[in-house]
């Protein structure tokens, strides 16, 4: 399962922050999102979060990691809401 950790060097291109470059905040804020994106980018991936993932559940988890690599704001809020509706879609709705 190395494919999440292929993502990690084109964060670096577009975050220099990661590299711990410049200052403490940006860099914990960058460290969070990359995290994030790379956690959500694993269970697209393998198909698990709270329950077996179904084929769109694991495209939207993928999407949303993507837009956690993103320097844009507000593409980072469109990626946290994707996972927010996921993580409520697993608790109440059972796979079937």
């Amino acid at each position: 399962m190395a494919l999440p950790a292929l993502c990690i060097p084109f964060v670096f291109v577009t975050q220099p922050a990661l590299l711990i470059i410049g200052e403490a905040h940006k860099v914990i804020l960058v460290f969070l999102k990359t995290a994030i994106g790379i956690i959500s980018f694993s269970r697209g991936i393998t198909g698990f979060q709270l329950r077996r993932l179904s084929v769109p559940e694991r495209a939207f988890m993928i999407v949303a990691s993507l837009l956690f690599f993103s320097s844009n704001p507000s593409l980072n809020a469109a990626g946290l809401a994707i996972l927010g509706v996921s993580l409520l879609v697993q608790k109440k709705v059972p796979l079937r």
